[in-house]
């Protein structure tokens, strides 16, 4: 996964010999601090007991009921990667309660531990998110599962510091930067990972910073106040260099595409 932009986070980057000149730069960071977007997520009361019985029942659910390794205070996971499975260790961020239509909604984030040892350069870091419907009598629903999205290297997703956004009435999604420097010079995109049809997915094709541009970068917002397409609010995307303004264009969702799409 390296030497060209993929959607993947491309963090803590060891250095390595290459006829294509040295490895990208991590360009990760948090989104909160790179792109400011949405206002505050709206509040909503639940009490820390339930949020964490739904935090356990949708890790059980998706790595096995018997696979949290209290020593390391992980979840045990086998993932893919290639030739052989390789064993990852996923953390548990801190969860996110959010008001819904229908009631709060519980969104939780995982991520493969960079310093568990286990991985070698080639190995891709691990996103799992997830998102629950909470009920009144202390019931949950679950509304989206994707516990293994393939981020980075190393066995880093650079996603610890996804920004949890609301990105339509009733949705929200984890919002990172995905990409890294060479040479000096940014290539990277947005990845917006939104509960659909029971999954997460990547809705972004928007890129933060382009070889073709060197210091500009796009600024990601999201505009509530325009129509909602097939539950998504459009997006805001103001380019700048430096503290100087050079455009602002507005992204609707296409339900056809499944995306935010992008024309340069």
């Amino acid at each position: 996964m390296a030497g060209a932009l993929a959607l993947a986070v491309l963090s803590a980057c060891q250095p390595s010999p290459s006829a294509a000149g040295p490895a990208p730069a991590d360009v990760a960071g948090t989104a909160a601090t790179r792109a400011p977007t949405a206002p505050p997520l709206a509040p909503a009361a639940l009490e820390p007991a339930q949020v964490q019985s739904i935090v356990d029942g949708l890790l059980r659910s998706a790595y096995g009921a018997d696979s949290f390794d209290a020593s390391r205070g992980c979840w045990r996971h086998t993932f893919e990667t290639g030739e052989e499975p390789q064993a990852y260790c996923m953390r548990v961020a801190e969860p996110r309660v959010v008001a819904g239509e229908q009631g709060p909604q519980v969104y939780v984030l995982t991520y493969s531990d960079p310093d568990a040892g286990l991985y070698s350069r080639v190995d891709p870091g691990l996103q799992g998110v997830f998102a629950a419907q909470a009920g009144a009598d202390g019931t949950w629903t679950p509304l989206a599962s994707s516990p293994a999205i393939d981020m980075g290297q190393n066995g880093d997703c650079g996603c610890r510091d996804s920004e949890l956004i609301q990105v339509g009435p009733d949705r929200h999604g984890w919002l990172s930067v995905a990409g890294g420097v060479w040479q000096g010079v940014e290539s990277s995109l947005y990845a917006l990972q939104v509960p659909i049809d029971g999954a997460f997915r990547n809705v972004s094709r928007i890129p933060r910073a382009s070889e073709d541009a060197p210091g500009e970068v796009n600024i990601l917002g999201v505009d509530r106040n325009r129509a909602v397409v097939a539950g998504m609010y459009p997006l805001t995307v103001t380019r700048r260099r430096g503290d100087t303004l050079l455009d602002s264009r507005t992204v609707a969702f296409d339900p056809v595409q499944g995306a935010y799409p992008w024309t340069p």
